[in-house]
């Protein structure tokens, strides 16, 4: 079985007791997909065996901790925690797009009546102007969107930013 492991502290505590579960021999043939550096860190600790996306063309089953989840829709939103390694968020929504099935873990205070504050975006490089657009769309103009790092998408030196005062922010654009 070949199992994405979340990144989080509720992950972290399933890795632990998936790893102890493999020694006591309760699981056999069991492959970890870690969604972070964390997590790959977690998953030698505790002895899982890890392979990697590439290596495995089908993912059985994911867990993963959710930042934000809207009450009313369940809308949620990973990769507002700041994990080591960059490539996070990227990798957390490649395996669990990959995955048969999919559960998320959450805490009561981790339920919000509405989505707020700053919300991690990927946007690929050939689209980025216009799926900017699209969430400035969304927020009717209120989106504040910012990239990370000193190179913008059209490879200038200087950072891009469509910045206005007291908006909701989008704090983590990746070009990919």
């Amino acid at each position: 079985m070949v199992i994405g492991l979340g990144s989080g502290q509720a992950s972290a505590m399933a890795i632990k007791y998936l790893g102890h579960q493999i020694r006591a021999g309760a699981f056999k043939h069991i492959l970890g997909i870690p969604t972070s550096v964390v997590s790959a860190s977690e998953a030698a600790k505790a002895g899982i065996p890890l392979g990697e996306l590439g290596n495995s063309s089908q993912i059985d089953f994911a867990f993963d901790d959710v930042d934000i989840i809207e009450e009313r829709t369940l809308i949620s939103v990973i990769g507002c925690q700041r994990l080591q390694g960059e490539e996070s968020i990227i990798q957390e929504k490649l395996v669990l797009s990959m995955a048969d099935q999919i559960v998320f873990m959450v805490t009561e205070n981790q339920y919000k009546r509405g989505l707020e504050g700053s919300i991690p975006v990927v946007i690929e490089s050939l689209n980025w102007l216009e799926t900017a657009e699209e969430i400035d769309d969304l927020f009717l103009g209120d989106a504040e969107l910012k990239s990370k790092g000193e190179l913008n998408p059209i490879k200038g030196r200087k950072k891009w930013s469509n910045s206005r005062r007291n908006r909701s922010t989008t704090s983590e654009i990746l070009f990919v």
